[in-house]
């Protein structure tokens, strides 16, 4: 239904109002919440959202092969382009650059606020074959959870990169985490990585040491994780989470 969302991606909390954003990827739309969980409205996007980013006046959604620009006040497509790889999750910097990861070119691609291509960053990552999942920017850093592509099951790691594609430090190892696609960072700088595999949410120090392991049987009432996907921090310090492949499945705490 319209307040429902069925199959979510990443997830993205608008600074100013804390209105909550989801890519639900199966029904190809945006599904917008207050903080508090109730349902505003749903922008459509006519192919599958997978990555979705905010700017004061804009959202920017990643949607199979194309990036669109959708202005917030009056929730209408206003740019929309083809990319030349799949583009998973995004992120923006304080000049509104869009960062995606691009699955099969194992890079990152960098667009300017009209979705021009700007440029392309090779990722030189501790894995010998890489596929960057999702990006945040943070302290003039990229961190890209990425999965490795010569194993299975393909291990999970959470690299430190700089803004050229040099590594810094593999802050997360294969093993720490099941399988993860997103991510986010707390004020304090912390981890908090949606572990779909193990059910659970795990919060990492920015040194890489784990500070906490969140299961379904430590949450209240009759709240449960369920394959969570996409994580978000609000301005209070909850974590936000999208459950995958059930309905009505924002979890805050």
């Amino acid at each position: 239904g319209s307040g429902e969302v069925t199959n979510p991606y990443q997830i993205a909390i608008d600074d100013r109002t804390q209105n909550i954003f989801v890519a639900d990827y199966d029904v190809h739309r945006i599904q917008v919440f207050d903080g508090e969980g109730n349902h505003l409205y749903q922008i459509p996007t006519p192919p599958r959202p997978i990555g979705i980013t905010l700017s004061d006046e804009y959202i920017f959604v990643s949607a199979d092969v194309k990036l669109i620009k959708i202005e917030k006040s009056n929730k209408q497509s206003i740019i929309s382009v083809e990319t030349d790889d799949l583009v998973w999750g995004i992120d923006t910097n304080s000049n509104t650059d869009i960062y995606g990861c691009e699955s099969n070119n194992r890079s990152i691609a960098v667009f300017d606020k009209d979705l021009k291509f700007q440029k392309r960053i090779e990722l030189r990552t501790t894995l010998v074959s890489t596929k960057p999942m999702s990006i945040k920017l943070y302290e003039d850093k990229m961190y890209v959870m990425s999965c490795g592509m010569i194993s299975s099951p393909p291990p999970f790691h959470l690299h430190i990169l700089d803004l050229e594609g040099e590594l810094v430090k593999c802050l997360i190892e294969e093993n720490e985490i099941g399988s993860s696609e997103f991510f986010s960072i707390d004020r304090l700088g912390n981890f908090i990585v949606a572990d779909w595999e193990g059910d659970q949410i795990k919060i990492f120090s920015k040194e890489g040491t784990v500070l906490h392991t969140i299961t379904s049987d430590m949450l209240q009432g009759n709240q449960k994780f369920y394959r969570p996907f996409g994580v978000a921090i609000d301005k209070q310090n909850r974590i936000i989470v999208a459950n995958m492949n059930i309905k009505c499945n924002l979890l805050a705490f």
